[in-house]
């Protein structure tokens, strides 16, 4: 079953309703499950999303009450979140579909940043804010640090040299690290395809500043707040900017040791 179409249809079908009746179990849950046959889609299937869609308030269960036939019973009714989540073009991290669009629009990164990804992701369907903040940082962090040492490894031998012992004396700070990879590519930044040296900037370190930021004011004992408006759009971001990182890190892989020394 693929979760995110079911998603969609029991979404629109609710927001499409004229009427509170037609919002009634009955009306939306077979005739989703109908448009769905062909995929394979059972009724069990769609209540089973329903239920997932209530968990992560994107749903809620409402009363109708008709005045002129005196019936009444409970409906499926959009929430705030509900409403976003359908009038945007790109997945939600409510969207089941936003692990594979992150997977398949920055597909260069290791395995361990689509990882601290999903956790982020389901830390924050389950309304766990702190948590979903922490491993974003760590998601941002680990991409950042395989950018580097694919960055190290575009450098000429004696440049890739001279980096590495600037990064082996920062020890583990990550700062110290970002700060010199960022000075060494600003150097080189004409070396590198117009298409991706546009992408960076104050927006490709802002970015970067956030989520590292995000991690420290939830990983630490600050009795910082997470809400959850912060938390859903830092993870809109993440996608453009896991774009970013993963297609620069592509070019440094395909062409070592090619940069040369800035004059």
């Amino acid at each position: 079953m693929d979760r995110s179409n079911v998603q969609s249809a029991i979404l629109n079908a609710i927001q499409d309703a004229k009427a509170a009746e037609l919002r009634q179990f009955e009306c939306i849950v077979g005739p989703v499950a109908k448009s769905l046959q062909v995929q394979g889609v059972t009724t069990d299937d769609v209540w089973e999303v329903v239920c997932d869609l209530v968990a992560r308030r994107l749903l809620y269960v409402a009363q109708w009450h008709s005045q002129s036939t005196s019936r009444s019973g409970p409906v499926l009714a959009l929430t705030e979140r509900g409403r976003s989540a359908l009038s945007t073009s790109e997945p939600t991290p409510h969207d089941p579909a936003y692990m594979g669009y992150i997977r398949s629009t920055a597909p260069y990164l290791p395995a361990a940043v689509y990882e601290y990804v999903d956790e982020a992701v389901a830390a924050f369907q389950a309304q766990l804010l702190r948590a979903s903040a922490v491993m974003l940082g760590v998601a941002s962090e680990a991409a950042m640090l395989d950018l580097i040492e694919a960055f190290a490894g575009w450098l000429s031998a004696d440049d890739e040299g001279d980096f590495r012992k600037a990064l082996k004396q920062t020890q583990n700070g990550y700062l110290p690290k970002l700060k010199s990879f960022k000075d060494r590519l600003d150097q080189r930044r004409k070396q590198v395809p117009h298409d991706l040296t546009d992408a960076l900037g104050w927006s490709f370190d802002y970015s970067a500043e956030l989520f590292r930021a995000y991690r420290n004011d939830a990983g630490h004992p600050t009795g910082i707040k997470i809400v959850h408006d912060d938390c859903s759009t830092a993870l809109a971001c993440l996608p453009l900017y896991l774009r970013r990182v993963s297609a620069l890190r592509d070019f440094f892989a395909k062409h070592p040791h090619q940069a040369t020394a800035p004059p």
